[in-house]
């Protein structure tokens, strides 16, 4: 086991830089002298270089290396569930990785662009005495890859489709630093593009980007000339043009494939044909998700249309507050049914929402009629209100939906918070 000169990989991979020959080229140089694997992906998890001189005896980092991407096994396993991707995105400096599913240690890094993550790249060891030359080794590295990420992306802005970009901007002007925010352009309310337009909103389920720099790619991908901005928390989506009928179940359905496949959840807004309003619909897709998800966490696709009652009582339980949209009689009820085992809410609300129909209440809570008809006068009693009275049914399914979301809504950001036992997630 050869001695590693730090300053030798200096000169060895600023010398490859220097003759221009990629990424590839770069890592060739350094493990010729080293003889430690080298592997590089970019922010989207495609491999873009790996140089090695036999298979690492790992099923994984061997898929990885043939199939030139990072298996999900490995990105949503252990390297998101350990939080190594977290502690790479907090410190500068290479760390080491020893993961399960690998089966073999790395010293690994992120490769940042003006402190933007750009990639990541590690440095295979196989005897723990080369733990410090590898970190050493993927540093000098990290340096030079920087420099040439920086370099392509230049090179590759160029070559994007101007027009493109520019309507990029228009579509996502408000949520651009802002210094992006200057100046103005004509071209959103071009011919370019066309209506039957709609917002989506997607996030991952672990706590950073890899997931939707995944999804990303995907969906480019499926939907080439998608317009998207990836905020690293977000990927917000404009899409135009949108297809009817079969053709559109069949795409929302490939997105759905897709939110399941990167563990990732989507929100869409309705149709529109103004361009002017897209915000307006870019934040309703953005509380389909967060509604959406809190209600039914089991599911990757949220959309507006069928969220529209929770979306609104979410808006109206925060602006009230809890003193606000609680009624007396159903607390009267609540309070009854914790201290006496009783569940007086859940037959009213059920009632309620059944359209005070004797013979389905009976049946949908599996109790005899005269056993629904004892409970609903108990109801009347505790509450002082008559039940069949419309206005009173209106208020009090108003008031069930607003604790209903607002409780909702309070266990899905904490958990520890206790979540009123409603069996019957939406009113119908």
């Amino acid at each position: 086991m050869q001695k590693i000169d730090v300053g030798t990989c200096y000169r060895i991979v600023f010398e490859a830089l220097a003759q221009g020959g990629g990424v590839q080229s770069i890592v060739d140089a350094l493990f010729a002298y080293t003889k430690m694997p080298v592997h590089v992906v970019n922010n989207s998890f495609k491999v873009i270089a790996a140089s090695f001189d036999r298979t690492t005896g790992s099923p994984h980092l061997d898929e990885m290396i043939d199939k030139k991407i990072v298996p999900l096994e490995v990105v949503i396993g252990e390297y998101c569930r350990l939080g190594y991707l977290e502690l790479l995105e907090k410190h500068q400096k290479s760390i080491v990785v020893d993961w399960g599913v690998i089966e073999v240690p790395q010293a690994s890094a992120a490769i940042r662009i003006n402190g933007h993550i750009a990639g990541l790249c590690a440095t295979t060891f196989s005897d723990q005495e080369q733990a410090l030359e590898a970190l050493e080794v993927n540093d000098i590295l990290c340096k030079a890859l920087a420099i040439e990420f920086e370099r392509q992306q230049r090179a590759e802005g160029q070559a994007f489709d101007p027009i493109h970009q520019v309507l990029t901007r228009e579509l996502f002007r408000d949520l651009m630093p802002e210094q992006e925010q200057k100046g103005s352009s004509d071209l959103i309310n071009s011919s370019l593009l066309r209506p039957g337009y709609q917002m989506a909103v997607i996030t991952s389920i672990v706590p950073n980007n890899t997931m939707v720099q995944y999804v990303q790619m995907a969906i480019v991908d499926v939907f080439p000339g998608t317009f998207y901005l990836n905020t690293g928390e977000y990927l917000y989506l404009f899409i135009d043009d949108l297809p009817e009928g079969d053709k559109a179940k069949n795409r929302n359905q490939i997105i759905g494939q897709l939110m399941g496949k990167y563990q990732c959840f989507c929100g869409l807004s309705g149709v529109f044909d103004d361009l002017g309003k897209r915000s307006n619909f870019r934040l309703r897709a953005q509380k389909a998700l967060e509604v959406g998800h809190a209600i039914h966490p089991d599911k990757n696709l949220y959309f507006f249309d069928e969220y529209y009652l929770e979306i609104v009582a979410s808006y109206a339980a925060e602006g009230l507050g809890e003193v606000g949209y609680t009624l007396p009689e159903l607390e009267k009820l609540l309070e009854i049914d914790r201290k006496k085992g009783t569940d007086y809410y859940f037959t009213l609300k059920t009632h309620l929402v059944l359209g005070n129909n004797m013979n389905l209440t009976a049946a949908k809570m599996h109790i005899h009629r005269n056993t629904l008809v004892y409970r609903l006068a108990k109801i009347e009693e505790i509450t002082g209100v008559n039940i069949n009275d419309l206005e009173v049914i209106r208020r009090l399914k108003a008031a069930m939906t607003l604790r209903y979301v607002a409780e909702t809504m309070r266990h899905h950001e904490n958990p520890s918070c206790p979540q009123h036992q409603d069996f019957w997630a939406r009113l119908l």
